[in-house]
């Protein structure tokens, strides 16, 4: 009885011996958890690579993003004869930017605010020449707010924010987690007025099992923690 049971162990172990080493290959163990009971590290990962894809959100980044100190942009001023391109500029230190002529103050302003304090600033130059103008700014370089991405994942650090990203966006960009990670019981520490506020996310339900509505999008500083399967919740 000993040895059939040692030799219906072998045939198990076998079957099961491929799998798991394409998925060790691959860094990702199978690691279950109570409530990640489906899923390998490796699931998740190439579920990232879908749903975390990075695209263009011109529209969305233009209606929240407030340019700070380092960023850059594109600045073109349409005036009622022909165009003229003020060209690829950094925010500097004092926030201001200077294009044909007057100074305006940019720093904290979306580019919708900016666009029209340009504009406003320039009509009182020549009023009636100026009068149809208009102005447009595209920020090309995120450079002057954060988020933090710790823990668990392949490339754990800080990443520019960009006003439109969200925690499946943030993971993806860190390149995925770990065969270590609970992706269940990942965190958002974000700092509120009235102290540090805590949102857990279950990554799985939102990559693998479709709620959208759970890709919580990040605020500037947001610190994301991928915490180890196993380790105790505070």
């Amino acid at each position: 009885m000993k040895t059939q049971w040692n030799n219906r162990s072998v045939r198990i172990c076998s079957l099961l011996a491929v799998p798991c080493l394409f998925i060790t290959l691959g860094g990702c163990a199978a690691l279950e958890s109570a409530s990640m009971p489906r899923y390998t590290c490796a699931d998740i990962n190439a579920a990232l690579l879908v749903t975390g894809n990075v695209e263009s959100r011109l529209d969305s980044v233009k209606s929240k993003y407030k340019l700070g100190v380092g960023d850059t942009f594109e600045s073109f001023v349409t005036q009622p004869y022909e165009p003229s391109v003020c060209g690829t500029m950094a925010v500097p230190p004092d926030g201001n930017m200077v294009c044909m002529g007057p100074v305006v103050h940019i720093a904290g302003l979306t580019s919708a605010e900016a666009e029209e304090a340009i504009a406003k600033a320039m009509k009182p130059m020549s009023p009636e020449y100026f009068r149809d103008i208009r102005a447009s700014i595209v920020v090309v370089g995120f450079k002057s707010q954060k988020y933090t991405v710790t823990g668990e994942v392949n490339s754990a650090g800080e990443y520019p924010f960009d006003g439109d990203t969200s925690i499946v966006q943030a993971i993806a960009r860190a390149k995925g987690v770990t065969s270590r990670a609970a992706w269940d019981h990942i965190r958002i520490v974000r700092a509120t007025p009235t102290g540090p506020q805590t949102i857990e996310v279950n990554l799985a339900d939102i990559v693998k099992g479709g709620q959208r509505d759970k890709n919580v999008p990040l605020c500037a500083n947001d610190v994301i923690q991928v915490p180890a399967a196993g380790t105790p919740l505070p």
